[in-house]
């Protein structure tokens, strides 16, 4: 066992460099693009006090419920199918993931280590997202408007994780009938998240929204026995 353990390590320190290499790039790409988003909410935002006064523009926010951010709705959906197409579209069309889950390290330590990367990829977009999200909101409005903003913005969030994790699971499942129902079962659950709701509707709720998460994590690891074990055509 100790035998096997620099084996193991060296399998997994090969996934991470291959995964960090495939995705450096594409992840700049979309870390430009949320910026650029960013960018534009702030101008946005400025530009409201530059047509109104202070007070008018907090009532509308913060009494009314004028979502400044609303923009920002699909971001983390787009981003997370962008993600998971970008990196698992090539492993399923020219077969690379079936060649790595015969390392042996085993298949599922395999699949998770590529789910890793990817999912702290997005973690890592989604928290500059918020953490500007945030900057802007505070510059502008009382500090209870941005802890509200931040409770909208993080169902878009989880959101954004449950498309990055059905997508892939339709990427691995060979069924044509499964791939369809775990594209239509993420688009549920992602749609439940993206609800039009007042600001910091789903504060106390959001737990219950991510409990899915873990479960389409876990569920990879199906599909990807299939994919390993059916045949060639």
């Amino acid at each position: 066992m100790m035998a096997g353990l620099p084996s193991f390590c060296s399998v997994l320190r090969g996934v991470f460099f291959k995964e960090y290499v495939k995705l450096r790039s594409v992840w700049l790409l979309l870390l430009g693009l949320n910026a650029a988003l960013m960018l534009c909410l702030y101008v946005e935002t400025r530009h409201l006090f530059r047509l109104d006064h202070a007070e008018i523009v907090w009532y509308r926010v913060m009494g009314l419920g004028q979502l400044y951010y609303g923009a920002l709705r699909f971001v983390p959906l787009l981003t997370g199918l962008a993600l998971a197409c970008l990196q698992f579209l090539p492993e399923m069309r020219d077969e690379r993931m079936r060649l790595s889950l015969h390392l042996p390290a085993g298949s599922n330590i395999v699949v998770l280590a590529h789910l890793f990367i990817g999912l702290c990829g997005l973690a890592a977009l989604m928290g500059l997202d918020a953490a500007a999200l945030a900057w802007v909101s505070a510059i502008y409005f009382p500090y209870e408007a941005c802890i509200a903003a931040l409770f909208t913005f993080l169902p878009w969030v989880i959101a954004g994780f449950t498309a990055y994790l059905g997508v892939t699971l339709a990427f691995m499942e060979p069924r044509i009938k499964l791939r369809v129902f775990n594209l239509l079962l993420a688009g549920g659950l992602a749609a439940i998240m993206l609800r039009q709701a007042p600001p910091g509707a789903y504060a106390g709720s959001w737990p219950v929204l991510a409990a899915a998460l873990p479960l389409l994590l876990l569920a990879a690891l199906l599909p990807a026995y299939h994919f390993r074990h059916r045949r060639q055509e």
